[in-house]
């Protein structure tokens, strides 16, 4: 058996004290969490895309589960540009999630909503995309700075929900 070294010690009293102070005992990376959310209100945008098509703007609120965000409730715009392929290219998103003493923005500045079907008509989308939190206050300031990925999937009419993982 080896003897445990001063460095050994001076960690797991450090670790000792933060978990006896309610401070987390690992950073924010890789963390998931879960949103359900609801399309508020659509517009087109006409003569928007690049070759003169119309795009789609959408408003919508989610509530998080799960995580540093558990509890947080979001407001949020994206802007969608069609694509050949019947999917949609995000042309960009905002938003705006909140809880008591707390306020996150983030903006995802790259994703793709593909339709997906099942032997006939569409059946829903989904969507993958990276974006990174702008402004973070309060208990959620860890993550100022950070990336996330995230992949959204529809749920029905006017509901989608939305799994993201916080990247280091």
């Amino acid at each position: 058996m080896r003897p445990i070294t001063r460095g050994a010690i001076r960690t797991l009293v450090l670790a000792g004290v933060l978990a006896a102070l309610g401070a987390p005992l690992s950073s924010a990376a890789g963390t998931q969490y879960h949103s359900d959310c609801r399309v508020v209100d659509t517009t087109k945008l006409e003569h928007f895309g690049s070759q003169g098509q119309p795009a789609e703007m959408t408003h919508f609120t989610c509530r998080i589960t799960g995580g540093m965000l558990d509890g947080f409730v979001v407001t949020g715009t994206n802007i969608w540009e069609p694509e050949k392929e019947g999917g949609r290219i995000l042309v960009g998103s905002l938003a705006v999630a909140q809880k008591a003493g707390s306020t996150v923005v983030y903006e995802v500045n790259q994703g793709a909503r593909k339709l997906q079907t099942s032997k006939g008509p569409s059946a829903g989308w989904e969507s993958n995309s990276l974006g990174s939190y702008r402004l973070a206050t309060g208990s959620a300031a860890p993550l100022a700075g950070k990336t996330f990925s995230s992949v959204a999937r529809s749920t029905g009419p006017g509901t989608f929900t939305i799994d993201n993982t916080i990247d280091d």
